[in-house]
């Protein structure tokens, strides 16, 4: 089989954290391992989560995004020259960029690229914003710039292929490719779970969309004899962190919630790997959910908010009571009750969840890829 050299781009700075950036380096990785050689592309100057070798492309501006997010602008000053020979020099054979709807350095490069261009979606909306003005209205313009550069795109949901619908050219769903191996080597228990209380998660951003502060307004309704013997334990960082904290104040919940703070890959693995619950109260504005595929390979069962995005990925959950509003508080906080106390359905899940995850790993992830550059060259003839 043909080995390839294949540019990875990502619009996002490597060292912040994100999913874009997690899914590009577990997909670089497997494919370095299939035999391929793999550089990475993004506007990020210096930092230990850099994968190598790397290019920088410019630099980032953080913003809040479509979806409710936040993300960066990513501008390049790099000239039409430099970019063409950087590429010429590498030899790159496929160039992939991740989130092309995000401007404007992958569009310099994509413009200026001879090579195969292949763009993966990530994002996803609900379908109103899908069809609101602003929105479509910008589809279009970013179509203007890009679509004809394009040989090849992919979604990794379906409702990120129905979000970027104007975008795409021939495309395919390949979901993100997660480190499963990473994820299930057995980490320490942490020491903040000593204690023999029942022990629930949370990760995210603290902002308002990933919903954090509908979980702890649900533990407030929680049986005072369930709530008096668990903890919630939140990694993560954000805006919303002092209206959190109010709100614990305000619900007399000071002693049964942890703040964690930012968060190192091997820390996130070990309190999934231990805790009771995860749970994943976001609202809107999610595609797919690594974070789900995440917990449930460590072995944690999982309740998440019904957006589209996760509720298509667990289509399949064997407990759909668990798929629930987040803003509904009593049932929210009924929700949690029962899977703490439900100890055939956390054997259930964890059973279904040894042959749901496989498929989500960063090898067959990476093998789906490999076929599509190898299809994509053979169909441009290079």
């Amino acid at each position: 089989m043909k080995k390839l050299v294949i540019g990875l781009v990502s619009p996002y700075d490597y060292n912040v954290h994100g999913g874009v950036q997690e899914h590009t380096t577990n997909l670089g990785k497997a494919l370095t391992k299939l035999g391929h050689s793999v550089v990475y592309f993004s506007p990020s100057e210096e930092g230990s989560t850099i994968p190598q070798p790397h290019i920088n492309i410019g630099y980032g501006v953080r913003l809040p995004t479509f979806n409710g997010s936040w993300a960066e602008l990513s501008f390049s000053q790099t000239p039409s020259k430099t970019i063409k020979d950087t590429l010429a020099k590498h030899q790159i054979e496929i160039l992939h960029f991740q989130e092309l709807l995000v401007p404007f350095a992958s569009w310099s490069w994509i413009k200026r690229s001879s090579a195969i261009n292949i763009a993966t979606y990530h994002a996803g909306w609900e379908v109103e914003s899908t069809k609101q003005g602003p929105f479509s209205m910008y589809t279009q313009f970013v179509k203007s710039k890009i679509f004809d550069y394009l040989h090849q795109t992919i979604t990794v949901s379906p409702v990120s292929e129905r979000c970027n619908q104007l975008l795409l050219k021939d495309n395919i769903i390949i979901p993100p490719a997660i480190d499963i191996a990473s994820i299930q080597k057995k980490q320490k228990r942490p020491q903040a779970f000593n204690q023999p209380d029942n022990h629930l998660l949370f990760v995210g951003r603290l902002d308002e969309r990933k919903g954090a502060h509908h979980l702890i307004k649900a533990l407030y309704r929680m049986p005072k004899d369930i709530i008096q013997n668990t903890t919630l334990h939140i990694i993560g960082t954000g805006p919303g962190k002092t209206h959190l904290q109010s709100l614990i104040k305000r619900y007399k919940l000071v002693d049964r919630v942890i703040f964690h703070g930012a968060f190192s890959q091997d820390l996130k693995y070990a309190h999934m790997q231990h805790a009771d619950i995860f749970i994943a109260p976001t609202t809107h504005g999610e595609s797919f959910g690594m974070v789900l595929i995440e917990a449930l390979a460590a072995g944690c069962p999982v309740i998440a908010g019904n957006n589209e995005g996760y509720a298509t990925t667990l289509t399949n959950y064997p407990c759909q009571e668990y798929i629930t509003d987040p803003t509904k508080y009593k049932n929210f906080a009924q929700v949690i009750a029962q899977l703490l106390t439900n100890k055939t359905h956390k054997t259930k899940i964890k059973k279904w969840a040894t042959s749901f995850v496989p498929q989500f790993d960063a090898m067959q992830v990476a093998k789906k890829h490999e076929k599509i550059y190898l299809e994509a060259m053979e169909k441009n003839k290079r």
